[in-house]
């Protein structure tokens, strides 16, 4: 993790510390070579743990100096050591520590260096289901003729690189590409010569969140063009509820509060986030999505926002996991560790629709896919996992409602209740 270069008002003079936040989460697990339980560095001039209590709302730091989110909101380093011991002695505190290791100066200096890189990546401009089925079916046929791309290309008049692209679903395909490689396999007139002809016009189509270019970045657009024609969405998800889930309120604090995104684009974001949650009702020519979500208990307890949107939060939880083709599960803090429960990612499934489930995983980067078949298995079968591993539905309600009635009782912090009551 990188160190935070942020100076804590309990700092030495002259000594920079390095702060690593830790959500809270409950155990009795400390792995530390230290006494009495708190790390060596936790207490030295060049190492300092901090842990970030959940009832603190997450917001970024006004500083141009990069550091890991959260750590402005980390509690006081003489704090932390009272919280680790409480840990330690109780088992009841909501902390979780791991294990630390100490950074000298240089060192650290070393790696304070920040990379910066823009990937450039192929605009999403329409839902990639046909693209995708088109691929799979095309390179099953090349295959299945014994051919080499270049062969085609020398056939075909078609350039190796666009042939390419058709197999890897990159961009959108020309009909008359299409037709061409359907007279090259002799497949006319055939049902997969009909449904080619069928994926292609509908590839043509244009995604609703082309309205949104401004505000669609990145490989936002890409998940939204997964999840516009899949059957079934998989998800899991930490330190945030499932986003077709969340409440306006909770959604836009995030947006204002932890992106600091101006007025305009937090509408307009709002705006893409209804659109989303329309698909849990009503879709164009498909059933209503299907939504698994499982999320982490951490995603109930972090304040977004305020305790008040909170509440409102987990109420709209209760009520949206009554419908029929929503399976909603809380992943506890009891539960023991499961893969793939450290980041954000979501499963889409598209049955019989020729169309190759796929994975996409969040990070603060972006999203990234994964495509490989065992890869997709895998992740299908952690899903699973994280299914068995978490509270029933009854149980996960009662959770749900468990905390909504702890929420009633928390107050923020006097300095960060009035930096919320002034952005109102």
């Amino acid at each position: 993790m990188r160190p935070d270069r942020s100076r804590p008002a309990d700092d030495a003079e002259g000594v920079w510390r390095f702060v690593y936040p830790v959500h809270e989460a409950p155990s009795k697990h400390v792995d530390c070579n230290s006494k009495n339980g708190i790390p060596r560095t936790s207490g030295s001039e060049t190492a300092q743990l901090r842990i970030i209590p959940s009832d603190r709302p997450i917001r970024p730091p006004s500083t141009d100096i990069p550091m890991p989110a959260g750590a402005c909101c980390a509690g006081t380093h003489r704090n932390t050591q009272a919280l680790v011991l409480s840990v330690l002695r109780n088992g009841t505190s909501y902390g979780t520590v791991g294990r630390w290791e100490s950074h000298q100066p240089a060192a650290a200096a070393a790696g304070w260096a920040v990379l910066r890189r823009t990937i450039v990546v192929d605009k999403v401009t329409g839902p990639l289901g046909p693209r995708r089925a088109i691929a799979t079916a095309l390179k099953q046929l090349r295959e299945e003729h014994s051919k080499l791309l270049s062969d085609l290309s020398q056939d075909l008049g078609i350039s190796t690189s666009k042939l390419s692209r058709l197999e890897n679903a990159q961009g959108r395909p020309h009909p008359r590409d299409i037709r061409d490689l359907i007279g090259y396999y002799q497949v006319d007139g055939t049902p997969l010569a009909e449904r080619l002809e069928g994926l292609v016009e509908a590839a043509q189509r244009p995604g609703w969140w082309t309205d949104y270019d401004d505000v669609v970045a990145g490989t936002l657009d890409a998940h939204l063009a997964y999840e516009v024609d899949a059957v079934v969405e998989r998800v899991y998800t930490i330190p945030f509820i499932p986003v077709l889930l969340q409440t306006l309120d909770y959604a836009r604090a995030i947006f204002r509060d932890m992106e600091r995104r101006p007025d305009r684009e937090v509408r307009r974001m709002l705006e893409i986030r209804l659109r989303r949650q329309e698909a849990l009702r009503r879709r164009e020519g498909l059933k209503p999505l299907r939504l698994v979500a499982v999320t982490h208990e951490t995603a109930l307890r972090q304040v977004v926002g305020s305790p008040g949107i909170m509440r409102e939060q987990l109420d709209a939880l209760i009520e949206s996991s009554a419908a029929s083709n929503v399976d909603l599960r809380v992943l506890p803090f009891t539960a023991r560790p499961t893969y793939s429960m450290t980041c954000m990612w979501a499963y889409f499934q598209y049955d019989d629709s020729g169309e190759s489930d796929i994975v996409h995983i969040e990070t603060h980067a972006g999203f990234f896919s994964l495509g490989d078949a065992g890869q997709v298995r895998k992740y299908r079968a952690a899903h699973d996992a994280l299914i068995r591993a978490s509270l029933s539905k009854d149980g996960s309600l009662e959770l749900i409602s468990s905390v909504r009635e702890e929420m009633a009782r928390i107050s923020l912090p006097c300095t960060v209740a009035r930096v919320y009551a002034n952005s109102q």
